[in-house]
């Protein structure tokens, strides 16, 4: 139920979908998405891009400044030419200690599955910047995902991209 919800000329109310009960919902909606999508899927994994040292190895990569959408568009395209078809949500973020972008990812498997390792950070051949982290989704990741839609919103607003 909206918390400010608006009515219509004609009497009818509408939701706002800019207070936190809507916010709320539209990240429950999400989340429901997701789980749906992994009764499907092969396999689903809870999946962090973070980017590394630069080339030498000495201070942090330029791309860790900015988030890049057109890295995790290659990674996934890496992924697919190697014959991992996948469906996906991705979010970026950055960090609360020293502001480095970083990507989310809930990957919905549709077939095969590239090697990875659970619970650790390894570096995959298909992510070139940094390091990968994998997990196994809960209900928790894939929610903790998804609250950037409503943050990333949030922000829009702010900028006055979203009415």
């Amino acid at each position: 139920m909206c918390a400010n919800p608006r009515h219509l000329p004609d009497g009818i109310e509408v939701a706002c979908h800019k207070c936190w009960q809507c916010r709320e919902n539209r990240i429950n909606d999400w989340v429901g998405r997701c789980i749906a999508e992994s009764k499907t899927a092969r396999a689903t994994h809870s999946i962090t891009l973070t980017y590394g040292r630069d080339d030498a190895g000495i201070e942090d990569h330029l791309r860790a400044a900015l988030l890049t959408y057109s890295d995790v568009q290659k990674y996934l395209k890496r992924l697919r030419k190697d014959g991992y078809p996948c469906r996906y949500f991705v979010a970026g973020e950055y960090g609360s200690e020293k502001g480095r972008a970083h990507w989310h990812l809930i990957i919905f498997w549709q077939d095969r599955v590239p090697e990875h390792e659970l619970n650790r950070r390894f570096l995959q051949k298909h992510w070139t910047h940094g390091w990968s982290h994998w997990e196994l989704p809960s209900y928790a990741s894939i929610r903790y995902v998804m609250k950037y839609i409503s943050k990333d919103i949030g922000v829009a607003e702010r900028q006055g991209h979203v009415s």
